[in-house]
């Protein structure tokens, strides 16, 4: 049986992306296979991989991201309504089992070629974790060809959000959302 979870989530954007969103929708980043061990991706990924990003329940957090990462004197806040199906979620927010499924992952020998060259091409930083991104979409990868999911819609974490102006913290103060597909969407609006 298939259990969908409501969630809203909250999207910060430049008020003319908005007005793109609005006519033609959302349009979701994807992972480029064919140059992704080769560094030649036009974008890296994000801290969660290659997706849409928002706030879980957290509007703040969302004004607080665009105002102190970005010089964007108009921006906007969209409100997202997801129904997401918790088999479908990589979940490193309150699921032991997905954290230690990808803890499992990372420490597998038979993979140090994979992370030395994935380490060679992307890089942590304190604001954005591509090596951390590059991981987990190698690590969804691995999921969809060896075992029973076919399909990962959105990863979820507690992240910590470049927000203070007097120190750097590694200690989450938000929960993120990387979605990776449309179909979770319901229903999206200005906030």
């Amino acid at each position: 049986m298939v259990t969908l979870v409501k969630q809203i989530i909250y999207h910060a954007t430049a008020k003319s992306n908005w007005e793109k969103i609005r006519t033609t929708g959302f349009k979701i980043p994807k992972n480029d296979w064919a140059h992704f061990y080769m560094g030649g991706t036009r974008k890296k990924p994000g801290s969660l991989g290659y997706g849409l990003y928002g706030f879980w329940e957290d509007t703040e957090l969302a004004r607080l991201f665009i105002s102190n990462t970005t010089s964007l004197k108009e921006h906007a806040i969209i409100r997202l309504t997801l129904e997401v199906e918790e088999e479908q979620t990589l979940n490193f927010f309150d699921n032991l089992e997905d954290i230690k499924l990808f803890r499992n992952f990372v420490l597998d020998s038979n993979l140090d070629r994979v992370i030395m060259s994935l380490r060679k091409l992307y890089r942590n930083s304190f604001k954005q974790h591509a090596l951390d991104g590059a991981l987990i979409e190698s690590f969804i990868r691995k999921l969809k060809r060896d075992t029973e999911f076919s399909q990962i819609d959105c990863v979820i974490s507690a992240t910590s959000t470049s927000i203070y102006k007097r120190v750097e913290l590694f200690v989450p103060n938000g929960v993120e959302y990387c979605i990776r597909t449309k179909k979770i969407i319901t229903q999206y609006e200005l906030e």
